[in-house]
């Protein structure tokens, strides 16, 4: 929940580039374009790739496998679902030697 009296209204900078700020409830629109520049980075992508394969892959994927699951991630506009769909359905995730490596 936004609460306006509790918001920072001064300038910020965001991974090296200024981010205005913003008084009352427009407060939220400076949070929505900081989200929106967290999520347009590679790094969120890999992020969020890492942790899906993690969970319901093993412990320590391998890079290659995070890397074409952020891959699809971004081209799906980090949409869990279809990031959830591509992992799914991957060689490595299907792998026989991969069946029971991780119980949940």
């Amino acid at each position: 929940m936004f609460k306006p009296g509790l918001h920072d209204d001064g300038d910020k900078v965001l991974f090296g580039e200024p981010l205005a700020g913003r008084t009352g409830s427009a407060g939220v629109e400076e949070g929505e374009e900081a989200l929106d520049r967290i999520c347009a980075r590679r790094d969120c992508a890999l992020f969020l790739a890492r942790r899906l394969a993690e969970w319901f892959g093993e412990h320590r994927p391998p890079d290659k496998v995070v890397e074409a699951l952020a891959d699809a991630l971004v081209e799906h506009d980090l949409d869990v679902r279809e990031g959830l769909r591509v992992l799914f359905r991957s060689r490595w995730f299907l792998a026989r030697d991969r069946a029971f490596s991780l119980v949940r």
